[in-house]
């Protein structure tokens, strides 16, 4: 999840994966081009992304600021991981897993000011979800939770937060659009859902 598409970034993105005391799944996220601070909340029971989370002060001018928020008030700030954007997420044998991009270089500028982003340090940050019993996941499932996890991100996957590089001009909708290039796009399809992707 980044920036507004076709438009070059006015500021750096930031995004703070929250852990509440109380369990809450909250997203801190900066836009690099939105003037403001978004707080978004994953459902700690479902997984779903929600973009109006209840009883929350939604947006702030900056990220300290939600950030100095969210560490005030009575649930306070239990674990929290911060980075350059949120590459996606995916709820798995109850566990949700967050991909956050902790550092990035730029590999290529596109005309109109478009950084194309090689991801140089990545974290999946794991929160497990409320009322899911961990204890009847199998191993083999872990495995699996844990392969998954471990798959090579730093070095060989890139992103622009302001244009779709995926596909020749005029998009997703070009004949020519082939899905083979967009490495995170099951991840990042509840953001796209949130039209935020």
């Amino acid at each position: 999840a980044g920036c507004r598409r076709g438009q070059a970034a006015a500021r750096k993105g930031e995004v703070t994966v929250v852990e509440t005391k109380s369990g809450r799944i909250l997203l801190v996220m900066s836009m690099c081009t939105s003037d403001k601070t978004r707080i978004f909340e994953i459902d700690n029971v479902t997984g779903e992304l929600l973009d109006k989370p209840a009883s929350v002060t939604q947006e702030f001018p900056l990220h300290l600021h939600a950030l100095e928020y969210l560490g005030s008030v009575d649930d306070g700030i239990k674990t929290e991981e911060s980075g350059q954007a949120v590459l996606g997420y995916v709820i798995l044998a109850g566990w949700c897993l967050i991909l956050v991009a902790k550092s990035t270089r730029v590999s290529a500028t596109l005309p109109g000011g478009h950084d194309v982003r090689t991801i140089t340090d990545s974290v999946w940050v794991r929160i497990p979800l409320n009322c899911f019993d961990r204890s009847r996941v199998s191993r083999d499932e872990m495995k699996n939770v844990s392969s998954f996890t471990e798959f090579a991100i730093e070095g060989v996957h890139f992103y622009c937060e302001t244009l779709d590089v995926s596909c020749p001009f005029p998009g997703r909708q070009s004949p020519d659009y082939c899905s083979e290039f967009v490495w995170n796009a099951w991840l990042s399809s509840p953001f796209q859902k949130a039209s935020l992707g």
